[in-house]
C-alpha cells in the first residue's frame, strides 16, 4: 500500500510538471490566435489539458515539446528522464542503473571497478521495488532518506485531498439543504410560458423546474435528481419578458452542453492537483471561457438585432447580483465578474465563424495536441542495442560520463533588424494620425485598394481594422477603430478609460460614455461603457480626430440644453422642505441649461434665482433599484417606465446647481427639498 501511494504521488508530480507545458502552450495559442478561435473553441481547447492531466500514457513523437527539455539537458550534460518510461524499474532491466552522481569515471581504466560498484548497487536495489530514478545517491543511507522524504510529501498530498473532498462534500450538502429550506416551486404562468418557449428554441424536451427564493442569488442551473433553474424572487419581477428569455436561454445552453458534469470533473481533478498553482489558474480561465462560450451559444438562438439587448441584460444582472460562490452542481449566468469586460466585447462583436476560421482552429488544435500530448523520442534504446552487440557484459548507464566542463555552442546572433512594415502588421496611433488630412486618392494608394464603402461616404479598410470619413474638402477628418491590438501610448481598446487618462492626461471633455483627449496637434474620442458608479469603464472604440472635427464635438450641445417650464409636481418624498402650497406655486417657473449657464434648483424656491456660470454636467446611468435605495422613491411614482434613466448633476466650482432625471427628449424630473417636479420643454 505504501509503495502504491509513493508511485501514485510520483506519477501525479510527473503529470503536473509536463502539464505546465500544455497550460503555457494553450495560453499562448489563445493570446496569439484569440481572434481566430471562436468562443466555443476558446473553451474546448482546454480538453487537451484535461487529457494531459488524466492520462499518463504519452506516445513518442519528434514534435513533442519535451524534446526541447531533453535537448537542453544534453547540451548542459544533465540527466533528465522525461520519456513515457519516466520511472525505470531496476528489477526489470538489471543493465540499466540509477544515476551515480557521487563519482564520475576519469578514464577507461576505471570502467571495471565502476561497473562492479554499479552491479552491487543494482543487486542491492533489486529486492527493493520502491527504487526509482528520484534516488540521487549510491549509498544505501541516502536512498533511505530520499524515500522517507518522498513518503512524507505523499502523505501530505493524500491528507490535502482528503480535506478538500470533505470541504467539497460539505458545501454541496449545505447548498442542497439551503435549496430545500429556502426555495419553493414557482407556479407562475408568465415564467413557465417563457421557459417552455426557450425549451422549444433549444430543442430540450426534458422537464425542468423553476424554483425561487427571497434571498439574493444569481440565476443558476442546479442538477440533483431533477434539473432546476434557481431564481431570486425579489429581482425577477423587475425584469422584462425578453430579459427573462435571455436568462433562460443561457441556463438551457449550460444544460445542453453538460456543463455541470464538466464542473464535477474539473473539481475532482483540481482536488488531485491542489498543490499546482498553474492548474488553479488554468481552471479559473476554463470557468471564464465556459461562461463566454455559453453566451455565444445563447446568441446563436437569437436574431442579430437582439445581441445588444442580450449584452444589456448581462450588465443589468451583474449590477443586481453579487458574485455567488462556486458550487460544482450549479452553472450560472453571472458567476464570474472578473471577465465582465471580455464578455461584453465578445457579445458586441459576435458573429458565426466561417469555414476558413474553423479550418485554422482545427489545425491549431492538432498542433497543440501533437506538441503537448506526446513524449520525447527515446534514443537510449538504439544506444543500448549497439553497446550490447559490442560487449554483452557492458552496463548501459543513463547518465553520460562527464570528464570536463561541457562545451556549449550557441546559435549565431541575428543582427538584421526588420523594417517598420515588417515589424508590425497592424496600425498604431502614430500611423493613424499621419492619415488625417490625406485625400481619398492618396489614402487608397497608401493603404491599398482593398476597401469597402460605409455610410456617410466613409471607407472601411478591413485589413488595417479602421474606418475613415472625410470633411467637405475631401480630406480625412475622422478615423474609427475597435481593434484591441492598437497601441495608444500604452493604452488599448478593451482596457479602462483610466488607462487612457494615464496615457494622455485629463480629458478635454468627459460625459455620456465619451471622453475626448488631446494628442499633439489632434485629438482622440474614446467611447466607453461604464457602470452606475463609474467604477468599471471599458473602452469599446476610439475615434482619431482632426482638430476641426474635435472642436465640432466639443461644441456639440447636450440633448437637455434649452429652456424648460415647471409643469407639475409629480411626487413628494417622505420628508421635504416644500409644503404643497409652496411646491405648486413654482408651477410655470422657467429653467434653462446651456454650456454657458444653468438654472439652480434646491431646497428653497429662492434657489431658482441662482445662476450657475460655466456649469459642469455629469451624467450617469441609474437603475430603478439603486434610485429607490438612494432616494426612497420609485420610478413608477415619477412616471418613468424604463428600468434605468440618465441622472444629470449640474454644478460649478462652488457646488451650486441641481440634479434632474432625463425622462425623455421633452421631459425632465428635477429634484429638490424631497419634492419631484416635472419640466417640459418650452
Amino acid at each position: 500500500m505504501v509503495n502504491f501511494l509513493l508511485k501514485a504521488f510520483q506519477e501525479i508530480l510527473y503529470l503536473g510538471a509536463i502539464s505546465s507545458i500544455m497550460i503555457v502552450l494553450i495560453l499562448l495559442i489563445k493570446k496569439v490566435f484569440g481572434k481566430v478561435l471562436s468562443p466555443r473553441w476558446h473553451y474546448y481547447i482546454w480538453i487537451l489539458l484535461l487529457v494531459r492531466l488524466m492520462i499518463p500514457y504519452t506516445p513518442e513523437s519528434s514534435l513533442s515539446a519535451l524534446n526541447l527539455v531533453n535537448l537542453a539537458s544534453e547540451q548542459f550534460g544533465l540527466t533528465v528522464n522525461i520519456s513515457d518510461t519516466h520511472e525505470p524499474d531496476a528489477t526489470k532491466n538489471p543493465n540499466v542503473t540509477s544515476p551515480n552522481l557521487n563519482g564520475v569515471s576519469a578514464g577507461n581504466e576505471n570502467v571495471g571497478s565502476q561497473n562492479s560498484g554499479n552491479e552491487n548497487l543494482v543487486n542491492a536495489d533489486a529486492n527493493n521495488p520502491t527504487t526509482t530514478d528520484l534516488t540521487a545517491t549510491s549509498s544505501q543511507g541516502g536512498h533511505s532518506e530520499q524515500i522517507s522524504y518522498m513518503m512524507i510529501l505523499a502523505f501530505i498530498w493524500v491528507s490535502g485531498m482528503f480535506l478538500l473532498i470533505l470541504y467539497t462534500t460539505f458545501i454541496n450538502v449545505a447548498f442542497a439543504l439551503e435549496v430545500r429550506r429556502n426555495y419553493k416551486l414557482l407556479n407562475s404562468p408568465r415564467m413557465n410560458n417563457i421557459l417552455e418557449e426557450c425549451k422549444q428554441i433549444t430543442g430540450i424536451r426534458r422537464r425542468i423546474y423553476l424554483y425561487t427564493t427571497k434571498r439574493t442569488r444569481t440565476p443558476s442551473l442546479y442538477a440533483t435528481l431533477h434539473t432546476k433553474i434557481l431564481l431570486s424572487e425579489a429581482y425577477m419581477e423587475q425584469l422584462s419578458d425578453q430579459e427573462i428569455k435571455y436568462i433562460f436561454l443561457h441556463e438551457l445552453s449550460h444544460y445542453k452542453r453538460k456543463d455541470i458534469a464538466v464542473n464535477w470533473v474539473l473539481t475532482l481533478i483540481q482536488i488531485v492537483y491542489f498543490f499546482h498553482p498553474l492548474v488553479w489558474y488554468a481552471f479559473h480561465k476554463i470557468h471564464e471561457d465556459c461562461e463566454i462560450s455559453c453566451d455565444a451559444k445563447a446568441l446563436r438562438y437569437l436574431q442579430k438585432e437582439e445581441y445588444l439587448n442580450y449584452g444589456s441584460t448581462v450588465i443589468k444582472l451583474i449590477k443586481l447580483f453579487s458574485e455567488s460562490n462556486f458550487i460544482p452542481a450549479t452553472a450560472g449566468l453571472w458567476k464570474h465578474k472578473s471577465n465582465f469586460k471580455r464578455r461584453i466585447i465578445m457579445i458586441s462583436k459576435f458573429h458565426n465563424n466561417k469555414w476558413p476560421s474553423t479550418l485554422v482552429t482545427i489545425i491549431l488544435i492538432l498542433i497543440v495536441g501533437l506538441v503537448g500530448l506526446t513524449g520525447c523520442k527515446n534514443s537510449s534504446k538504439e544506444t543500448g542495442n549497439t553497446q550490447g552487440d559490442t560487449d554483452n557484459n557492458a552496463i548501459v548507464t543513463v547518465t553520460p560520463e562527464i570528464t570536463g566542463t561541457p562545451e556549449i555552442t550557441t546559435a549565431p546572433e541575428v543582427t538584421e533588424i526588420p523594417s517598420d512594415s515588417e515589424a508590425t502588421d497592424y496600425m498604431n496611433l502614430t500611423q493613424l494620425t499621419k492619415l488625417l488630412g490625406l485625400s481619398k486618392e492618396v489614402l487608397i494608394s497608401q493603404l491599398g485598394k482593398a476597401y469597402t464603402t460605409v455610410d456617410e461616404g466613409g471607407l472601411e479598410f478591413a485589413k488595417e481594422g479602421i474606418r475613415v470619413w472625410f470633411n467637405d474638402k475631401g480630406k480625412v477628418s475622422q478615423i474609427f477603430t475597435d481593434q484591441t491590438d492598437i497601441d495608444f501610448n500604452g493604452a488599448s481598446i478593451g482596457e479602462s478609460k483610466e488607462d487612457f487618462t494615464k496615457a494622455f492626461g485629463d480629458p478635454l471633455r468627459d460625459g455620456n460614455g465619451v471622453a475626448i483627449y488631446q494628442v499633439d496637434k489632434n485629438d482622440i474620442s474614446v467611447n466607453y461603457d461604464a457602470d452606475i458608479d463609474m467604477k468599471i469603464t471599458s473602452v469599446v472604440a476610439v475615434y482619431v480626430l482632426s482638430k476641426e472635427a474635435a472642436e465640432a464635438q466639443l461644441e456639440a450641445k447636450e440633448d437637455f440644453y434649452g429652456d424648460w417650464i415647471i409643469d407639475q409636481v409629480v411626487a413628494y418624498g417622505s420628508a421635504g422642505t416644500y409644503s404643497k402650497e409652496d411646491a405648486e406655486a413654482l408651477i410655470g417657473e422657467s429653467m434653462s441649461f446651456s454650456d454657458k449657464s444653468a438654472t439652480s434648483f434646491g431646497d428653497q424656491a429662492s434657489n431658482l434665482k441662482d445662476i450657475v456660470k460655466n456649469p459642469d454636467y455629469e451624467s450617469t446611468i441609474v437603475t430603478a433599484n439603486d434610485f429607490l435605495s438612494d432616494n426612497r422613491m420609485t420610478f413608477e411614482k415619477l412616471g418613468i417606465t424604463a428600468d434605468s434613466a440618465t441622472e444629470v448633476t449640474v454644478s460649478d466650482a462652488k457646488g451650486i446647481g441641481c440634479i434632474f432625471l432625463v425622462k425623455d427628449d421633452n421631459t425632465l424630473i428635477v429634484m429638490g427639498g424631497g419634492t419631484y417636479f416635472e419640466l417640459v420643454r418650452k
